[in-house]
């Protein structure tokens, strides 16, 4: 949204009969959309990992493939809900071109969505990620102590390493978004010109999404490796194609 909507609202200094129309909320409202959604998924990865470490039987079938689906179905809906109140009069959350900042619509209801449903929600959303995540490291120090008394299998050593690359991804991940927020509604508020505004709202909020993706990367190999060999993804198309060709001329 920030490249498809506000970016070229900015550079062509959309007016605010545009930035407060119709479709100018709309925006807004698809924008909220997606930072819950990510704010939950970090929660679904935070709450993934503690089961993963602990609870490895439980794991498979909390996870699977159907109900890992239906988890993110669930998030989504409520992600939608907590958006509806956009819909309501006074209740916008729009693009402001002059100052290059998303703003609340300066009224009693924009108040109440800027502190409870946004700070409010996204602090306490971020503790409790905080908190999971701190419960999943003594996890990993209980499972880890256990491998090394038992000179536990091959497997069970690498799927340790595993989880504990994604619990310090899930770590770093919400760490990021937690600082967003801060700066979002707490840093802004000493800022005193129009750029140090803009760095510490928008520049901010662009940059938690980048580093998102950028931290995926970091911690996950075969991201990097198909990231500087594209060909990779067709080669592994490739084998996909020809297995299910095999098991097709198998089974006939």
């Amino acid at each position: 949204m920030f490249l498809f909507w506000a970016a070229p609202a900015a550079i062509l200094g959309f007016s605010k009969t545009v930035t407060l129309s119709y479709f100018g909320e709309r925006m807004g409202q698809i924008t909220m959309l997606f930072w819950y959604a990510s704010i939950y998924g970090q929660l679904q990865i935070a709450l993934n990992r503690l089961i993963a470490i602990s609870s490895p039987l439980l794991y498979n079938s909390t996870f699977s493939t159907k109900r890992t689906a239906q988890i993110l179905a669930a998030f989504w809906v409520l992600s939608a809900a907590h958006v509806a109140i956009y819909f309501f009069d006074d209740c916008d959350f729009v693009f402001d071109t002059k100052a290059y900042i998303w703003t609340y619509a300066g009224s009693k209801c924009g108040d109440i969505i800027s502190f409870y449903l946004d700070f409010v929600h996204g602090t306490t959303l971020c503790s409790i990620v905080v908190l999971v995540n701190t419960i999943s490291f003594f996890a990993i120090i209980k499972e880890a102590k256990k491998l090394s008394n038992s000179f536990g299998r091959p497997q069970e050593v690498t799927m340790l390493r595993r989880n504990t690359r994604l619990y310090l991804q899930g770590c770093v991940q919400a760490g990021c978004f937690a600082l967003m927020i801060l700066s979002f509604h707490f840093f802004s508020k000493f800022a005193t010109t129009k750029w140090a505004t803009f760095a510490a709202t928008t520049f901010v909020w662009e940059l938690c999404h980048a580093m998102d993706g950028f931290i995926l990367i970091i911690f996950h190999e075969k991201f990097r490796e198909v990231l500087y060999r594209p060909s990779l993804l067709w080669r592994t198309k490739s084998r996909c194609k020809i297995t299910f060709t095999a098991a097709s001329r198998m089974i006939t």
